[in-house]
């Protein structure tokens, strides 16, 4: 299976949810930033915030980033903030 473009990737995204239900802008998107990294780490950011409202939704939107092979992260189920990275093994 070939790799999608990041600009297909958002076209399915904004077409199974609504353009208003994906988020490019970078403002729109610096709004979701993990609250605890240093403002000029970006490694880590986003290219879209994905705000599906519906379980249907969800399912799609695991779908399509299985089917374009787009890297996927959410938000950790305990504190709301960006899902937490795998600790180093040299650590």
């Amino acid at each position: 299976m070939a790799t999608v473009s990041l600009d297909a990737a958002l076209d399915a995204f904004s077409a199974a949810l609504g353009s208003e239900k994906v988020l490019t802008a970078d403002a729109d998107v610096q709004a979701f930033r993990d609250p605890f990294a240093f403002e000029t780490w970006d490694d880590y950011t986003a290219s879209a915030v994905l705000m599906p409202t519906e379980v249907e939704e969800v399912q799609e939107i695991a779908r399509i980033a299985q089917a374009s092979r787009s890297g996927r992260t959410g938000r950790d189920a305990t504190t709301g903030t960006a899902a937490r990275r795998r600790a180093s093994r040299d650590a």
